[in-house]
């Protein structure tokens, strides 16, 4: 007798091989556990009505749920009620130069040995320019504190907070790709920083188009006066645009913060 695993000799006393160490089942013991174990049925001869046939719904997926990317949820996004960043940069701006030319229209006014009285209306018209573009950034300032501070006391109460928020961000989603977009609302200054490559940047090829030849129009009729000051222009309409051309192409709003802010805007009709 041989063992089955390496094909060493064996004794009839050995229960383990000596040289593998596979366990011995002598011709006998073999027998008796064949006789012990049922036939297994073959295949051919089990009736067809004893074997279910898997339908498509019961059939397993070949992808397991871990592998199967997980939907990108992307939503509108709001944030406090502050005063426009740009006003306040007019504001401060335009305040710098009416000062300046106070100061200026003062300072020859007092030191001219021919003192005209010319000066005195440009004094006047530039003091009280400067007194309102301060006046309307302290308001500003104080518009922002007061829906910061309405706004954190609504939401310790447990109140809406609606009215002290502004939407920053709508999503938009395709019902046939499922592709989401995040839209910025507002002033756009992409297109005020970087004029017609923020529409190409983004794939909007027909504004980037319509704000480069607008440019140079403008820029031509003013020889050069306008043409720094197209892209602040365009950045006041061309994100509610971008908006407008993302749902001709099919998209729909997203959430409800994007369907009540294109309602609000008159762009759609709840």
């Amino acid at each position: 007798m041989f063992c089955r695993k390496c094909g060493a000799p064996l004794r009839p006393e050995d229960v383990f091989c000596s040289k593998c160490g596979t366990k011995v089942i002598h011709e006998d013991n073999e027998a008796a556990v064949q006789s012990a174990d049922p036939p297994m049925p073959q295949q051919d001869d089990a009736p067809s009505a004893s074997i279910p046939q898997a339908s498509a719904e019961t059939q397993p997926s070949l992808v397991k749920d871990e592998d199967k990317p997980e939907p990108k949820h992307i939503h509108s996004s709001v944030r406090i009620k502050a005063a426009s960043p740009y006003r306040f940069l007019a504001c401060i701006l335009m305040f710098v130069f009416s000062v300046v030319v106070v100061i200026t229209e003062a300072h020859t006014l007092f030191t001219s040995p021919l003192l005209t009285g010319e000066e005195e209306p440009f004094i006047i018209i530039f003091g009280i320019l400067a007194i309102l573009c301060a006046f309307l950034t302290y308001r500003g300032i104080a518009y922002t504190r007061f829906n910061e501070k309405h706004y954190n006391t609504a939401l310790q109460n447990g109140e809406d907070v609606t009215p002290y928020q502004e939407v920053n961000k709508i999503a938009l989603v395709s019902p046939v790709s499922g592709l989401v977009k995040q839209c910025s609302t507002g002033y756009c200054w992409g297109m005020f920083w970087f004029n017609c490559l923020c529409p190409l940047f983004r794939g909007d090829l027909k504004w980037a188009f319509i704000t480069f030849i607008g440019t140079m129009f403008l820029g031509g009729i003013s020889m050069g006066l306008l043409f720094p000051l197209c892209g602040p222009i365009f950045a006041f309409f061309y994100n509610k645009r971008y908006i407008r051309t993302q749902l001709e192409k099919g998209f729909v709003p997203a959430d409800d913060i994007a369907k009540r802010w294109l309602a609000d805007k008159g762009i759609i009709n709840i």
